[in-house]
This record gives C-alpha cells, structure tokens and sequence, in this order.
C-alpha cells in the first residue's frame, strides 16, 4: 500500500512538472553524450595506438647522388652498406628484424602508393629515390637506440620513423578526449543544478501534501522518496537518450563516414565500445540525480 502511494505521488509529480523533467532529460542526456564522446576518444586512442606501435617501423635512408645532407658528398658505398647492415644487426634483439630495399624495389614501392597520381610516378626516375634498410623493433619506442646508432654514420642520410607523427595525433586525440570531458563536467554541473530546481518545483507545488503527511506523523524518507524518484527517473531517461544520441553518433559519422576514410589506418571503436561506456553513463546519471535531489530536498523540507 505504501509504495502504491509513492508510486501515485510519483506520477503525479511527473505529469505536473511536463516541461521542467523535458529540460532536466535533455540537458542530462546531452551531459551523458559528451561524457560518452570522452570515453570513445579513450578507447580510439588505445586502440590506435596498439595498431600504429605494432605497425611501427624505422626507415634508415642511405645516401643516394641526389641527396642534399652534407653527410652525403657521394652515394652510399657497398662498404658503407654493408657496415650500416652489420651496425644494425648488432642491435639484436632490439631490432627484431632487417629489410634492405633498394632503388628498384624503392620505385616499384613508389608507384603502388601514388598509382592514382600517374604524372608524378612518370616524372619520377628509379634514381631519384634513395635505398634504405626498413627496420623492426621489438619495442617501438626504442626508436631511439636505432637512431643515436646510425644518425650521422658515412653512408647515412636520414633515420626516421612515424614515432613523432604518432605522438602528435595521439596528443590532438587527447586533447579532443580533454575538451569532450570538460564539455561533460560543465553541462553536469548546470543539469545538477536544474534536477535541484525541478525537484524543489516540485515539491513547492504539493507543500499542502506534505505538511498533510507530517500531521499525520510520515516518516521524512517517506515524504521525500517520491520527488527523489523523480530526480531519479529524469537522470535516468537522460542517461537514456544520451547512450541513444551516442548510438546515432556511431552508426552516422563513425560506420558511414569515418571508417571509410580512416579504417586502414587502424580499428575504429566498435559496438563493443560504445556498450563499454553504458554503466558509466548511467551510474553517473543516477548519481547526480540522486545527489542533487537529495540535498534539496534536506534544504526544502527539513523540518
């Protein structure tokens, strides 16, 4: 019988307060959303980053006659090949493997990754393009040792790797993945605020009631639990609607958009990841409402 009652107190609150629970679920679910967008910016970075460190390599360029690096006064040598190659095997088991490419197999390389720029590839001689020895590391952040290694060696023009590159887009990530979570906080804080109005709306608006109930002698919890449902039942459609604006966020933009361009470059998030932020976004959801509807409710109806 009792919880009959907090159950019809309920839905009266919800039907009288129409537009004040709308704004708290949109605000909630639109706080939720960002907060989702932060937590899928985490897991695309963690999962680019297993792809690129896995896919990782260093390209040690060796002297060709078109190079400008002073080092490079002639052609790498035979001799000077040769030692660069024995250089890198003595970086075992750094280096976990070795790959000579020379001139011809540099330009057969070429015209494979520019086979839709057809002017460039005839405008191209084999010559112009430097032979290199394509290096694996056991771990990829050990770029380093290759590069104090080899850097400066006769014979050598450059040592790269996508190493700085890879640092820099993860950095831009992060910082997206910042923002997100600060969009995120500060929309929390004002639906905190506004489930706190809604709830002392609401309860403004059946005083009569509840000054009825404690004549009677009810119990503070059993006065409150109806407008701290109702704070509850508005984080929760918010939280809600949220994962459900999160949802259309991955079907439009990251299946239908993004992958397209950007799917071999490294997995994108999937569904399992977009399901992984579910019970955050629903326990925090429930935990600002219920906190918010709480403390106005000791504010408004103490005793």
């Amino acid at each position: 019988m009792r919880f009959r009652f907090v159950f019809s107190e309920l839905a009266i609150g919800l039907r009288k307060n129409v537009l004040m629970m709308f704004s708290v679920v949109v605000i909630t679910a639109f706080s939720m959303m960002a907060l989702g967008v932060a937590l899928l910016v985490q897991r695309q970075v963690g999962h680019m980053k297993h792809y690129w460190y896995n896919q990782l390599q260093v390209s040690v360029y060796l002297c060709s006659a078109h190079s400008t690096n002073p080092n490079c006064p002639t052609a790498a040598t035979q001799a000077q090949i040769a030692d660069v190659q024995s250089q890198l095997q003595a970086l075992q088991p750094t280096v976990k493997s070795i790959d000579f490419v020379d001139q011809a197999r540099a330009y057969e390389l070429f015209k494979a990754t520019f086979k839709d720029a057809p002017d460039l590839v005839k405008n191209t001689s084999p010559d112009a393009l430097p032979e290199s020895f394509v290096v694996k590391l056991q771990d990829p952040k050990k770029f380093d040792v290759v590069s104090s290694a080899l850097s400066g060696k006769p014979g050598v023009d450059s040592v790269q790797d996508e190493h700085a590159f890879l640092n820099k887009l993860f950095a831009i990530l992060n910082q997206l993945r910042v923002v997100a979570i600060v969009i995120s906080a500060t929309v929390i804080i004002a639906a905190v605020v506004l489930i706190g109005v809604a709830v002392q709306v609401s309860a403004a608006s059946r005083k009569r009631e509840t000054g009825i109930m404690r004549l009677v002698g009810a119990s503070n919890l059993y006065i409150q639990l109806p407008f701290l449902l109702e704070g509850i039942v508005g984080g929760l459609l918010g939280a809600v609607v949220g994962f459900a604006a999160l949802s259309a966020i991955k079907v439009a933009l990251i299946d239908h958009s993004l992958r397209a361009v950007f799917g071999a470059f490294g997995s994108l998030v999937e569904w399992s990841d977009v399901f992984y932020t579910l019970p955050f976004i629903l326990g925090i959801s429930v935990l600002i409402s219920g906190l918010a509807s709480f403390v106005t409710l000791r504010m408004y109806l103490r005793d």
